[in-house]
């Protein structure tokens, strides 16, 4: 009796983690909500075999049905949240290119002109950058 108590409230507090994150960042990340799907299941089945057995064992019942709860809880609120998240990261998107900052950098595209930057394995792509005057020539070599 000990030990299946005390595997419930490890399943329990397995899964806190999970609730803690989706409280964290508002959308449910990083979860395989494929594997929470089966294993919700898994405690469905395991609930109804305990059903049609003889003698209905409360302990793996509590145990079944709180897999069921907590899966089917990470479940339902990536269906609600997730979608929150896609617009609100959509609309933060939109807000920051439509206002562009004066005083702010311009947005790097990722280019670096300085020395060697553009040097790859394979001597594919070469520059040369003049640091007197800031020119950049660059050379590239059909392979």
């Amino acid at each position: 009796m000990f030990f299946g108590i005390f595997s419930t409230v490890l399943i329990a507090c397995g899964l806190l983690p999970q609730y803690y994150e989706i409280y964290k960042y508002k959308e449910v990340i990083g979860i395989s909500l494929l594997f929470m799907t089966i294993d919700a299941l898994g405690g469905v089945f395991n609930d109804l075999s305990l059903a049609f057995k003889g003698d209905f064992d409360v302990i793996a019942g509590v145990t079944y049905s709180l897999v069921v709860v907590l899966d089917g809880g990470i479940l339902l609120l990536a269906l609600i949240l997730n979608p929150l998240a896609r617009r609100r990261r959509k609309r933060l998107a939109a807000e920051s290119t439509a206002v562009p900052d004066a005083e702010a950098p311009a947005p790097s595209l990722g280019y670096d002109f300085g020395p060697g930057a553009l040097e790859e394995v394979g001597g594919e792509k070469s520059s040369n950058v003049d640091n007197k005057k800031g020119e950049v020539e660059i050379e590239t070599k059909d392979v």
